[in-house]
């Protein structure tokens, strides 16, 4: 169901591009695609939203992954579509043993590159990672800091500490993963622990 979701989101904003042929094309033929293309994308978005809300109804029909989905939408920045990719990616949270390993999986958990007892460069994420699950990731953590202030905090001392933007938001992404597994491995909902500090 992800997979024919993803193409789905892929041939909307492919029907989306017409302007791209504008200058190609002899205005009335071109008002003809626009057209034809607009037509296109209103019917794939209703595809689209059809399928979604039956990833929905399958996740609120089993037990287990409606309350794993419950428990992580408990935590700040992590609304429904993200849920649903966290379940997929994860196989129900069985897939991965913990936070590490799928941060590893997103491309989010750095390597350091060794040869013997030789440090040879920069930390490097992996190259074969999932780049849709760290892309999302990406827009959660954005949402998280907004939401979040103890995030919020976490990415600005991060900055302070001299770590460029991307990095300090790829260290965000990695807490947040980190609080994802927590509240599964837990079975209890997120609970902000900044509320409770003297």
């Amino acid at each position: 169901m992800n997979a024919e979701r993803e193409k789905l989101i892929a041939a909307i904003k492919s029907f989306e591009r017409t302007s791209e042929g504008e200058e190609f094309l002899g205005k009335e033929v071109y008002r003809s695609v626009k057209s034809a293309n607009r037509k296109t994308v209103t019917f794939l978005k209703s595809q689209l939203k059809t399928l979604e809300l039956a990833i929905s109804k399958l996740v609120r029909s089993d037990e287990d992954l409606n309350a794993k989905q419950e428990l992580l939408r408990s935590i700040p920045g992590v609304g429904e579509i993200g849920t649903l990719y966290l379940l997929l990616t994860t196989k129900g949270f069985l897939r991965f043993r913990n936070a590490r390993k799928y941060a590893c999986y997103c491309g989010i958990a750095p390597f350091g590159r060794t040869s013997g007892t030789s440090i040879r460069g920069k930390s490097r994420v992996s190259p074969f990672a999932d780049k849709k699950m760290k892309s999302i990731l990406h827009l959660l953590s954005l949402t998280a800091i907004m939401y979040d202030h103890e995030l919020k905090l976490y990415y600005e001392r991060k900055q302070a500490e001299g770590k460029p933007k991307m990095l300090a938001l790829n260290n965000v992404k990695f807490k947040l993963v980190n609080r994802i597994f927590a509240v599964i491995e837990r079975g209890t909902p997120y609970v902000k622990t900044q509320q409770f500090a003297a």
